[in-house]
């Protein structure tokens, strides 16, 4: 099991927070994932953490949103 924090960018209401969770809990493996706007980070939880592209990949799709390290 890996973790990984993020940082993201877009998240402006619950509204963001729960697309931003929706989106990168449908990654295969993926067990856990935590959106805080207070903080603006992403906690993830997977078998695998996907690659960082592979994720702002799906969330572009989803809306105006961006994680960084």
């Amino acid at each position: 099991m890996e973790t990984k924090t993020f940082k993201v960018d877009g998240l402006s209401c619950p509204h963001c927070v729960a697309k931003v969770q929706r989106t990168l809990q449908d990654f295969p493996g993926m067990t856990r994932v935590v959106v805080s706007q207070n903080e603006q980070a992403v906690r993830l939880e997977a078998e695998t953490i996907p690659t960082l592209d592979a994720l702002n990949q799906a969330l572009s799709d989803a809306g105006n949103y961006r994680l960084s390290e």
